[in-house]
């Protein structure tokens, strides 16, 4: 029996705190690093996949780099597997992000248990595998591609990479949402009009610039305020 994702802190190795870590103090994110239990559980039954917890780590993290250079928002993985099957690529590989460029997909092997670490690897579709790598070596690789970019580099104290908790949690519909920011996988950015419902199954009116008013269920919003 595949078994179910509960709630609680995600059991890193020591590399990959430290590297997601310092990528959010690179890129001066103070979000709280959590994603909803519910939505984790609705992206894995759908793959039918459980992803190592340094995966959804990177995930929580919240991470502008990881999200704009490698596509890893949350809500697109079964987007991303379901493109990269359809270009041919085996069933047995699982999409969580895509590179800027579009033509390489980061993937794991489908798995009912998750890895001690994972391994990624690199797809294109125009000429197959890649490369594999341990998860830490490939994130280290995205922190180092960071540095490079930046100018001037904010000063990253090691010991303090221990204060990095990710954590997967069960949220319900905050209180007093109305008129709250929130993000959205498929539609971006949204104000909160209205909330219908509490707990898990909460739906929520959310205006989105330029696409008008739609009917969301909360599990799949993330708040940003």
């Amino acid at each position: 029996m595949r078994p179910v994702r509960q709630s609680g802190a995600l059991e890193l190795s020591e590399p990959v705190r430290a590297l997601l870590y310092e990528l959010r103090v690179l890129e001066g994110v103070d979000e709280v690093p959590e994603l909803d239990l519910e939505r984790v559980r609705d992206v894995e039954r759908g793959l039918g996949h459980v992803f190592g917890d340094d995966v959804v780590a990177a995930h929580a993290a919240h991470s502008p780099f990881l999200r704009e250079a490698c596509g890893m928002e949350w809500g697109l993985a079964v987007a991303h597997t379901g493109a990269l099957r359809a270009l041919g690529a085996p069933g047995a590989l699982v999409a969580f992000g895509k590179s800027q460029d579009g033509q390489t997909f980061y993937a794991v092997a489908k798995a009912e248990v998750a890895p001690a670490e994972s391994t990624v690897i690199s797809f294109d579709p125009a000429v197959g595998e890649t490369s594999r790598l341990p998860f830490s070596a490939w994130l280290e690789g995205q922190v180092e591609a960071l540095r490079a970019a930046l100018d001037d580099l904010p000063e990253v104290d090691p010991e303090a990479a221990k204060t990095f908790v990710p954590r997967v949690v069960r949220r319900t519909l905050p209180e007093g949402s109305s008129g709250r920011r929130v993000r959205h996988p498929r539609f971006g950015e949204g104000r909160v009009m209205l909330e219908q419902g509490r707990g898990p199954t909460a739906k929520v009116r959310v205006e989105f610039p330029g696409l008008g008013i739609k009917t969301l269920q909360a599990r799949f919003l993330e708040y940003l305020e």
